[in-house]
């Protein structure tokens, strides 16, 4: 996708069973527009990993990207309904 930001997209993993097979639990990426505005797409994380702090890790690792490629600024959105993510996000 156009303005795809590398250093702003993370995936999280765990280790799974005795095989060891790694399992995605969360996911961010990033994106930028013209204006060198990072924008968070799709942070999300499986409701067995919630409540560890996980979506925190991700959206910092997202912004700390951002701003390693020279956005000033970051923006997302997310439906009022959606309390948990509201309250991550602030």
């Amino acid at each position: 996708r156009q303005g795809f930001v590398p250093e702003a997209t993370w995936l999280a993993v765990d280790p799974q069973g005795e095989s060891g097979e790694w399992r995605p639990v969360g996911t961010v990426q990033g994106i930028e527009d013209p204006r060198m505005t990072g924008l968070i797409q799709n942070l999300g994380v499986t409701p067995e990993h919630q409540g560890r702090r996980l979506g925190e890790l991700l959206l910092r690792k997202a912004l700390d990207g951002f701003q390693r490629v020279g956005c000033r600024i970051a923006s997302l959105e997310v439906t009022s309904a959606n309390s948990t993510a509201v309250k991550l996000y602030r």
